[in-house]
């Protein structure tokens, strides 16, 4: 019982390391997308040449029905005029609030910047105001992350159907949509005039490879494997010899089955808190990711050990 106690807890302890290499794997990408002003890795890219309107294209969004989506029409490296319907990418608010529904329909512009663009903001009473094309827009919300992110120092402004102080042509913009599934690229491309690319082609956001994002994260839930493995030799060291003479090879293998699933109660009792330990512990954005990794660490220990249970008896009969 102390064997298999003992082994249960190495297993809990993976699990958990586990579950903590998919927090740092999430919070990487997070800080990623905040980077980004909010726009994921996987977001869509376009240039076009056409001389349509920015109110113009988000009149035409609003008419195609598509909810959880957001576009960023950049003007530069540090400013975005932004429409999105439904759900989409949260930022960290600092204070005010983002964006509203109504914004996206106002003739009046609105911001919402980051700290270190709140420093340069003009201020009445309680209101904060963006000097803008020598007006004065007003600052509905604050958002601020660790330092060192390119959001902190981010404007943005609300893109509306009646925009009128910033409306630029889409040819002057970079556009980033994030949040559409592939079907529904084919709406985008016809309301900007261009065709997708990846984020690996814009110019007002920097890209970082997959490997350098996440590599040693993965690295790190593949070593939680390797561990699982050992932990699975272990528990195959310290099972009792088998007692196999004179059964023949369907009773064998049957109890060599037994003597390895013996550690599975509590391998998997172990398995599952780590998992919710992880879950209520831990920043994890994909739970379904974390329960899919969680269930692997079992599979592994399961094949790993009567892989070796096979082995040993192998080896005992020689």
């Amino acid at each position: 019982m102390l064997k298999h106690t003992f082994v249960s807890i190495l297993g809990l302890i993976i699990a958990i390391l586990a579950g903590l290499a998919l927090s740092k794997a999430d919070q990487t990408q997070y800080a990623n997308v905040l980077n980004h002003a909010g726009i994921a890795d996987d977001a869509f890219v376009y240039h076009t040449k056409s001389t349509k309107k920015v109110n113009q294209a988000v009149t035409q969004l609003e008419q195609t029905g598509l909810k959880d989506y957001q576009v960023q029409f950049a003007l530069d490296k540090t400013t975005s005029m932004v429409f999105a319907e439904g759900e989409y990418t949260s930022l960290p608010i600092d204070s005010g609030h983002f964006f509203t529904s109504a914004d996206f329909k106002s003739s009046l512009p609105v911001a919402v910047v980051g700290a270190n663009a709140a420093a340069n903001l003009y201020q009445a009473g309680d209101q904060s105001y963006l000097p803008l094309k020598g007006h004065y827009v007003a600052v509905v919300g604050t958002v601020k992350t660790n330092q060192g992110s390119r959001l902190n120092d981010h404007i943005f402004l609300n893109a509306s159907t009646d925009s009128k102080l910033v409306n630029p042509q889409l040819k002057d913009v970079e556009i980033f949509v994030d949040g559409i599934d592939e079907s529904d690229v084919h709406t985008f491309t016809r309301i900007f005039g261009a065709k997708p690319h990846h984020m690996t082609v814009a110019t007002t956001q920097s890209h970082r490879s997959w490997t350098a994002l996440y590599g040693v994260w993965v690295l790190a839930i593949v070593g939680t494997a390797i561990l699982m493995v050992a932990v699975a030799l272990l528990a195959t060291l310290v099972s009792p010899h088998a007692q196999v003479g004179g059964l023949d090879s369907p009773l064998r293998n049957r109890y060599v089955w037994g003597m390895g699933t013996s550690f599975l109660p509590g391998m998997g009792i172990a398995i599952v808190l780590g998992a919710v330990i992880a879950w209520w512990q831990f920043y994890i954005n994909n739970y379904f990711r974390l329960i899919l990794v969680e269930a692997g660490l079992l599979g592994v220990f399961i094949l790993a050990t009567q892989i070796f249970m096979h082995l040993r008896l192998r080896k005992e009969e020689q």
